[in-house]
């Protein structure tokens, strides 16, 4: 069901980006420099997040508690086992089954102080890992609504007031193009590939981890992208401004990472959810490649 959820919006927003690169202005071929540097950009997060992955970093960022480790290790036991006699469905049910995480984390919400961090932990928990990847583009993607609504329908011509101006398009409609494009990948890659695959190697995979690193590196890609072009609209700060959100999404989603760790997922799962992020961006940053033309 969520599956469906996430593919109904993923549709809708294909079409209106669509509709957008139909209606505003249109970018040039890309440069071999640029080409270079987002390159090289790719090449550097590789690296870093392999390490990361070699490092077993979502160990460091919090600790899981020690019963949901308990129950993780003898469901992956039990999974094999079942995988062993050829039955999957039981094989599904053991190592999907994070009642103990959910129970753990409901009581802990009910007795602990509510703070303004944990509030918010939740609420960028729907919104970033809802959204996925598409966070690199957010902002982007509330101006383009905002643009193309302004004169689809009449009732919206009051939008025009707060309409960017048309000169900044050439330069985000591509990183618009890209992240789109890598949503669809990501949303291939997780529901008609890992998703079975979980199940037949019993190993769960940190969905949220996968998230996060495939949208981090979107949002390089994209920062990297705006610098290249910073000349081209130089009264009005897109990257300056760009890196803003960059680095507010690196705060606030490492704290919701942070509660997945402690309740729903050990740090297994998490390196897996990073391994399996870094196999997918083979993929998505050769279409990346291909989006991003300025």
């Amino acid at each position: 069901m969520k599956g469906a959820v996430a593919l109904v919006g993923l549709i809708l927003t294909c079409t209106s980006v669509f509709i957008s690169n139909r209606k505003l202005p249109k970018s040039r071929s890309p440069s071999a420099a640029k080409l270079r540097q987002l390159g090289l950009a790719a090449l550097a997060f590789c690296v870093v997040f392999l390490l990361a992955w070699a490092v077993n970093l979502p160990k460091f960022l919090a600790v899981t508690h020690p019963e949901v480790v308990r129950t993780k290790a003898l469901a992956r036991e039990q999974c094999r086992i079942a995988v062993s006699q050829n039955d999957m469905l039981t094989a599904e049910q053991l190592i999907r089954n994070n009642t103990v995480g959910v129970e753990l984390a409901k009581k802990f919400n009910k007795q602990a102080r509510q703070s303004l961090d944990r509030t918010l932990r939740r609420v960028n928990n729907v919104i970033f890992f809802n959204v996925g990847v598409l966070t690199s583009v957010l902002p982007f993607l509330v101006l383009m609504f905002v643009s193309v609504g302004s004169f689809v329908h009449p009732k919206l011509a009051f939008l025009k007031a707060i309409e960017p101006p048309r000169e900044i398009w050439p330069v985000v409609l591509p990183a618009v193009n890209a992240a789109t494009t890598a949503a669809v990948v990501v949303y291939c890659g997780f529901y008609f590939w890992l998703e079975e695959k979980q199940v037949t190697s019993c190993m769960l995979l940190s969905g949220h981890w996968y998230t996060y690193v495939l949208t981090t590196f979107c949002c390089l890609i994209v920062f990297v992208h705006l610098l290249c072009h910073r000349d081209i609209v130089a009264y009005i700060p897109l990257s300056t401004w760009y890196g803003g959100w960059f680095a507010a999404y690196q705060a606030l989603a490492l704290r919701v990472l942070k509660t997945s760790q402690e309740y729903y997922h050990d740090d297994k799962e998490s390196s897996q959810g990073v391994l399996s992020a870094l196999c997918s961006l083979s993929v998505e940053w050769m279409r990346q490649a291909l989006a991003l033309r300025v």
